[in-house]
């Protein structure tokens, strides 16, 4: 009796032990998505003029052994009709 006594305070100290990080990433997300909602909202009130939305994005290109080839990707990429300043 003593030792399933023993081993349910070991399961619930495992569980405690999983559930901590777990939970604490959980309040980190819930805060940053609540200070990220305030700070819209106030940006929103002081701005008069809503700003278009812009977009970046990053080319990633994995090569390998394609020397022969990647000359004319870059220069394909340079091309692209995508404007320069973003």
């Amino acid at each position: 009796m003593f030792i399933v006594y023993v081993l349910r305070w070991l399961l619930l100290a495992m569980e405690a032990l999983i559930a901590g990080p777990i939970l604490y990433l959980y309040v980190i997300s819930i805060s940053a998505i609540v200070t990220d909602k305030k700070r819209q909202a106030k940006n929103a009130r002081f701005s008069c003029v809503a700003e278009p939305m812009r977009s970046t994005f990053a080319i990633l290109v994995p090569a390998h052994n394609e020397q022969d080839i990647l000359g004319a990707l870059l220069d394909s990429l340079v091309d692209l009709d995508y404007p320069k300043d973003r």
